[in-house]
Formats: structure tokens, sequence, C-alpha cells
């Protein structure tokens, strides 16, 4: 936990969320973070669709592009002798991005991140209808995980609906590995630039 805890402290970005302090007060372990007066993305597409105003596609790809910032510089972070440490998120949802009411998008839970060599893939990290499929077949995680993740994202976002959500979360997850194409997202959303999707 602490040492998980002490990597996220060093990531000094305006899109990640930042933690003040971290350590044990009488057996309990605590972090202490910034406050964010916002909601998470999931709570806004979800009242969004309900009450009939999604998300416009272009503040959906605004707060993508934001978090995609804050990612690659986690990814690019070193440690004090200037080498990589390849930090890898491996939770990138709508629950973990938190969208400030002054307009900041931010990402947190960088608590489950994989850290240099940690090959421990055997357990599977992070919700099932985001993790990449080499999550999946447990196999090595780099940048590209967190990019999957975030593709998803901006695919459910800005095709409002939900891209490899299943029955369960294994059905999901055989989703996630299938051959099956996915479908288009202006085949979703006609209102999907082809500029866009060819991002996507």
């Amino acid at each position: 936990f602490l040492d998980e805890a002490r990597v996220a402290a060093q990531l000094q970005h305006p899109h990640i969320v930042q933690i003040y302090d971290l350590g044990e007060h009488q057996g309990s372990y605590y972090i202490a973070m910034e406050y964010l007066a916002g909601e998470t993305l999931q709570e806004i597409l979800r009242n969004g669709i309900a009450s009939g105003v999604p998300l416009p596609i272009d503040y959906a790809v605004r707060i993508v592009a934001d978090i995609a910032d804050a990612l690659a510089y986690a990814h690019s972070k070193t440690d004090l002798d200037g080498k990589p440490i390849h930090l890898v998120h491996c939770d990138n949802s709508p629950q973990n991005l938190i969208v400030t009411y002054s307009g900041y998008a931010k990402v947190v839970d960088f608590g489950i991140a994989k850290i240099g060599n940690d090959t421990d893939t055997k357990q599977l990290k992070g919700k099932a209808s985001y993790v990449a499929p080499e999550q999946v077949c447990g196999e090595q995680l780099d940048a590209r995980t967190d990019i999957f993740s975030l593709g998803v994202v901006l695919y459910e976002a800005i095709t409002r609906t939900r891209l490899f959500q299943r029955e369960s979360a294994v059905a999901s997850l055989d989703a996630i590995v299938s051959d099956e194409p996915i479908p288009p997202a202006s085949s979703r959303n006609p209102e999907v630039p082809p500029s866009l999707e060819a991002i996507l």
C-alpha cells in the first residue's frame, strides 16, 4: 500500500489527483489527497442520458484528451536516477475519472497501478468492461494497456453506449479478447465525425 502510494504521491500533474500526505496512524494506513468538487465521468454520462441531454462529443473529447495527457506524463515518469519506472494505471474507467465543477478532468486511483517489472498479472486488476486484452490474458502490461482502456472510455462517451459490458464479468472479458469486430462508433452515433473515428 505505502509503496504504491509513494509512487502516486510523486505524480505532479494538473489532471492527476494530488496526494498531500500518506502514512500510518494507530495501525491504519491513510492517504490524504486533494478534495475534488465534481462528478465522476460515469455519473455525468448516466445523468446526461437519463435527462435527455447527453454529454456533447466535443466535451467528451476534451475530457479524454486531458486524461490522456495525464497518463502520458505518468507513463514517462522516471526515478531519481532518470530511469523509467514504467507506471501503468490499470484501471481507467469512467468511475476513476473526475470532472470538477470548474471544468478540470482528473484521473484518480493509482492504487492498483503496476510499477516497473511487476509481472504479477495472475490477479486481474481493473473493471471487467475496461481492461485491455493483455490484462485478460495475464500478459505483460505497458502504456498501451492504459491507452486501450481510455479508448473504451472515449468510445462509450461519444456513442453513449457500452462497448464490452455483457451479462457477467466473465462474458465481458470474453468479449474483449474475441475476434468479433468492434462496431464503428459512427454506427452507434452518426454525429461522430470520421476524423475522430479514425483516432478512436
